[in-house]
């Protein structure tokens, strides 16, 4: 019976001993104590993939051994063991990942024992890559430059996989920009990494695409390009217009500022100014629209009729500043005035040498065309041509010709445009006799005087022009017809009435007709005469006249009667 016992309790002993054994080379590490030159896991890369496998893991530590030394039995993630385990040295192995589930650890055996579980030997089963997570890192760069795109293997759920040397393939929509390269390889974290160079167009959508084999594919959000920094300013609307003085154009000036690329910017500060012709600006600040369009918020044109100019500059951009150019004209015509042909003299019966005219303005004193102004004789007499005229460019009408009445004597002529201010417009214009015509007796005939005897009037003529205007300054010659006598200023000339007179006409000695002529060259009723009556002065002596040494018979009459 006791040798029973023994032998049963020597069998169980061998029985624990080779348990033990066995327990010590496929437990982990950490069910026992330290052993020495026992692998340890310092670092798992990727940490996790696919549930399927398959990918490449890279293990850091120590104590792997090399070959020949202490030899890697095995590597396992959690309860399976991976495949194709290289040895790169004593402190680096690679293997390939076996198909799991869930949060596992990564154990490495070698002979000398299986490394202790730590942290950082944890690998994490996800689910089959299906896509791409596509991101770039501006969505909205400037045009032409660069942007990092980057393609993130994932699972159904969007959870990154972590493979490594899987090849895609880069492409994109949109016209314009590059790739850095057509093709990229994932890293350990299963990201492939490409740089995509924009167009220069700004606004053009690009989309970023990728794909794999295994028809893995992924596209990022839209990538939009904007403009770059403002280069250049340029006229966009606005130029070589025409307003009314005092007026505003009717397109209000605009200028466009772009970048390097002909792209519009926005936001870029433009400052709008008058340079000449006067005027003024509202909105004289401006900014540009999303359309690169900066527009003041009106121009003024000035008063004076002629040439405005306004300037847009933006800094030292390209092109600034800009001009614009714009033609004020006169406004409505307001006022009327004498311009020219006032004043003037002219022989009865012809034209003034200088046509009359007037000038029409508008309120700010800037001459006005196209305005029609009617000239027309109020005095005087005489008459116009072209009596309805019409103001030229200088604002200026003119009359066709003003021919003075044949009265000498004062003439007036009106110029009248509607209701402007000053209207109408007075001319005066004086009248001169013409050359001399005629002559006649105007004093002085038909007198008697004594004998020897100045007469009491002075004879006297008058000199008129063809229309019966006394004319001043023409000579005329006294002289004694008949009776004898005598005259002084026998050679006389008009005055300003157009008479002429002779000094005095003394009368012959012999009582009875004296006559007088006056004679001025071919004038019509030339020579004048003039008659007069010499009669005898007091008695101062008497004498037999006749009936003398006659005879007759008693008591009858002799026969000559004394007279």
């Amino acid at each position: 019976m006791v040798r029973r016992v023994i032998a049963l309790g020597a069998g169980m002993i061998g029985l624990l001993l080779a348990a033990m054994l066995v327990i010590a080379l496929t437990a982990p590490a950490s069910t026992f104590g330290a052993v020495k030159n026992r692998p340890v896991v310092k670092a798992v890369r990727p940490s996790s993939g696919s549930t399927l496998g398959g990918n490449t893991v890279t293990i850091t530590g120590k104590n792997f051994g090399i070959s020949g030394k202490t030899k890697v039995i095995k590597v396992t993630f959690g309860k399976r063991a991976a495949t194709h385990i290289r040895v790169k040295s004593a402190t680096l192995i690679t293997a390939t990942a076996p198909a799991g589930d869930g949060l596992v650890g990564v154990y490495v055996t070698t002979r000398a024992g299986t490394s202790a579980r730590v942290a950082a030997d944890k690998y994490t089963y996800r689910a089959p890559a299906t896509k791409y997570l596509v991101t770039a890192s501006s969505y909205a760069p400037v045009v032409g430059t660069s942007v990092t795109v980057r393609a993130q293997m994932a699972s159904a759920n969007s959870s990154p996989i972590y493979k490594s040397g899987v090849k895609v393939t880069w492409s994109k929509t949109g016209v314009g920009g590059s790739f850095s390269s057509a093709t990229s390889t994932t890293n350990a974290n299963g990201i492939a990494t490409v740089t995509f160079t924009t167009g220069t167009t700004a606004g053009t959508g690009y989309v970023v695409k990728v794909v794999s084999s295994g028809s893995l594919s992924g596209a990022s959000t839209k990538i939009t390009p904007v403009a770059g920094p403002p280069a250049r300013i340029a006229l966009k609307a606005g130029n070589n217009q025409a307003a009314t003085v005092g007026a505003s154009v009717a397109t209000a000036p605009s200028v466009i500022v772009k970048d390097a690329y002909d792209n519009p910017v926005s936001g870029v500060s433009v400052i709008f100014a008058v340079v000449s012709g006067g005027g003024s600006v509202t909105g004289a600040l401006a900014k540009t629209n999303a359309a690169g369009i900066a527009t003041v918020g009106s121009w003024t044109l000035g008063t004076r009729a002629g040439a405005n100019t306004l300037t847009a500059t933006s800094g030292t951009l390209a092109g600034s500043l800009v001009a614009f150019r714009a033609s004020a004209s006169a406004g409505s015509p307001t006022q009327i005035a004498l311009n020219a042909g006032n004043n003037q003299s002219a022989t009865v019966g012809t034209s003034v040498t200088t046509a009359p005219s007037v000038i029409v303005k508008d309120a700010y004193g800037n001459s006005v065309s196209g305005a029609s102004v009617t000239f027309a004789v109020t005095s005087g007499g005489g008459l116009v041509i072209g009596s309805l005229a019409t103001t030229n460019a200088a604002g200026i009408a003119i009359v066709g010709s003003w021919t003075l009445g044949t009265s000498a004597g004062a003439n007036t002529m009106t110029a009248t445009s509607g209701t402007l201010a000053g209207s109408p417009v007075t001319f005066r214009a004086s009248a001169t006799a013409g050359p001399p015509n005629q002559i006649a007796l105007n004093a002085g005939d038909n007198q008697s005087a004594t004998v020897g005897t100045s007469v009491t009037t002075a004879p006297s003529v008058i000199v008129k022009d063809a229309y019966g205007n006394p004319v001043s300054g023409a000579s005329v010659t006294f002289a004694v017809a008949s009776g004898g006598g005598s005259l002084t200023g026998a050679t006389t000339t008009t005055n300003a009435a157009g008479i002429a007179t002779v000094g005095s006409w003394t009368l012959g000695t012999s009582a009875g007709a004296n006559t007088l002529t006056a004679t001025s060259g071919t004038l019509s009723g030339s020579p004048v005469t003039f008659t007069a009556s010499a009669t005898a002065g007091l008695a101062a002596q008497i004498a037999v006249n006749a009936g003398n040494s006659q005879s007759a018979t008693v008591g009858t009459a002799v026969t000559t009667v004394a007279d």
